[in-house]
């Protein structure tokens, strides 16, 4: 090998880097996303590093190559772009490293010990309480290696600091007993090495190969993780919160200080008039509203930790009427819901999880004096929120936490009625239905008395598991028991993107042999989430 190739990292082969190490992400994402296994996880850790990645990579090939334009343009997108905790921690450590390399021209063996010393407390700063056996962890073991052997040839010091790496990452369940009890090393961690591959890649001036060593060594833990995990309970807070706040000048710690008060594992990060803002909260509209004392807040995005969604499709649009006096715009978790509610009158429909910013547009192109915000999905509610607040037509929001919900509302919706009197009908309206829902599990676990195994079937009224098996038709049958059924007079069944029609069909007709009095109704819903949707009225 020669080693003259190697003796500085220039800005052109950094942008090398940057895409090898995209690459073995997405190559992996999976892989750590499965390590992601916790009875409620917080995100998936591999499509939140390889999404503030891609942030970094976009537009990369047209910045100029010297270190400053590079860096410049590497810190201010991986805050931008930065998801989740691991994406969060990550972009924190990028904007330290650029910090302490910018100035220079190239990056030689004590340039990556400063851009790592750098990059590593700039990390930790930003976690409220740090934890060992974490990325942080896997990032300070990599620094110490690189501040030791700062004085040899860069690709010797990229070797010994991934190898180090992953041999901390390997102890990573000694070190945070919630990872031993899972039986599974550390996702971020995990992501950390594999970016780390990359560099010696580069340093190597060959491609990237670390599937087979991480693999043949690390695999097999990442699928004994989905027989092994045991119920740690519910998280301290239950929705995950992430913003941007701009203003200059803003006190980080003292905002930090004010929102730790109502939340945990905050993050609070910034550069150049941005502070971006992750956290867990019972309350993110506390949270909001503490932060815009601050400045301005937007991308907001809120997950409920219990069930999170991931990305949204946005609906087609259409033409509003003129002569309409109430708009309401509607949000659906699947194609066939969203024909269903566009069929009963939603003026506007969304299918997937829109942004805020989505959900305003929405309400401009509905028109109306008024409109009505219809969220069917608590996921969604705190998005609609805050889209009433910066409409500047009277808006309203019908707080529905589901399909049936969603649909009874939009039963009792007249557009040619106005805002107060819709809002009251449409919420007497919901009031009468039952939701519950059906789904497969992906891990064990032990909620609410109930016991579920990998691959069972759950169901659940009003996002609470109540039943459990291994045929669908015995936890349905079971779930419409629980949701009294047998007083009812319609069950509705929408069954999901990946269910048959003459399957829908088949369970159906158990429904209605046990309940013979009741009117079973089954529609396409094409959800992703679950296999069934169940409405009872």
């Amino acid at each position: 090998m020669d080693q003259a190739k190697v003796a500085e990292l220039d800005g052109a082969t950094l942008k090398r880097f940057f895409f090898l190490g995209q690459r073995a992400l997405r190559e992996h994402e999976e892989q750590i996303n499965r390590l992601n296994v916790f009875p409620v996880p917080d995100g998936d850790t591999g499509t939140n590093m390889l999404l503030t990645l891609d942030a970094v990579v976009q537009g990369l090939d047209g910045v100029d190559s010297s270190l400053s334009h590079l860096m410049q343009h590497v810190s201010r997108q991986a805050l931008l772009g930065a998801r989740g905790n691991s994406g969060v921690i990550l972009a924190q450590f990028l904007v330290g490293f650029a910090a302490a390399v910018d100035d220079r021209e190239a990056i030689d063996g004590d340039a990556l010990a400063d851009g790592f010393t750098r990059g590593t407390a700039e990390a930790y700063r930003i976690v409220s309480h740090p934890q060992e056996g974490t990325i942080l962890t896997v990032m300070r073991a990599a620094r110490d290696m690189i501040v030791k052997l700062r004085a040899k040839p860069l690709v010797e010091i990229a070797a010994a600091a991934y190898s180090t790496a992953r041999e901390t990452l390997a102890r990573t369940p000694e070190m945070l007993p919630i990872l031993k009890r899972a039986g599974v090393i550390d996702a971020g961690g995990l992501g950390f090495v594999y970016l780390l591959s990359a560099l010696v890649a580069v340093l190597d001036d060959e491609e990237p190969r670390p599937s087979t060593p991480l693999d043949d060594q690390f695999m097999d833990q990442s699928d004994v993780a989905l027989g092994k995990v045991q119920e740690e309970g519910p998280p301290s807070h239950r929705y995950c919160t992430e913003f941007v706040v701009q203003g200059r000048d803003i006190p980080r710690k003292t905002l930090r200080d004010k929102l730790e008060r109502h939340a945990d594992s905050v993050l609070v990060l910034g550069d150049e008039g941005l502070t971006h803002i992750h956290l867990h909260t019972d309350d993110p509209g506390e949270a909001l509203q503490t932060a815009a004392a601050y400045g301005r807040v937007f991308q907001v995005k809120v997950d409920d930790m219990y069930e999170q969604v991931q990305g949204f499709l946005q609906g087609d649009e259409r033409v509003p009427d003129a002569a309409q006096v109430t708009a309401l715009v509607a949000v659906s978790p699947g194609e066939g819901i969203t024909e269903i509610m566009r069929s009963i009158g939603a003026t506007e429909v969304f299918t997937g999880n829109p942004a805020v910013g989505d959900l305003i547009e929405a309400t401009l192109r509905a028109g109306g004096s008024g409109a009505i915000l219809l969220p069917n999905d608590p996921n969604v509610l705190l998005a609609c929120r805050q889209a009433g607040k910066m409409i500047s037509n009277p808006t309203a929001i019908v707080p529905s936490a589901s399909v049936p919900q969603g649909i009874s509302a939009l039963l009792a919706y007249d557009p040619q009625q106005g805002l107060e009197e819709n809002v009251e009908a449409m919420q007497r309206a919901m009031a009468h239905v039952r939701s519950g829902s059906i789904g497969r599990a992906v891990r064990p676990s032990t909620l609410n008395g109930v016991n579920v195994a990998v691959g069972d079937y759950v169901g659940m009224i009003e996002r609470e598991i109540v039943a459990s098996g291994k045929r669908i038709v015995d936890v349905l049958l079971k779930l419409l028991e629980l949701m009294n059924a047998d007083s009812a007079e319609i069950v509705t069944l929408f069954y999901g993107v990946d269910e048959e029609k003459k399957d829908a069909f088949a369970i159906a007709s158990y429904v209605s042999d046990s309940y013979s009095h009741v009117d079973v109704q089954v529609y396409y819903g094409g959800q992703a989430s679950y296999d069934y949707l169940i409405s009872v009225e």
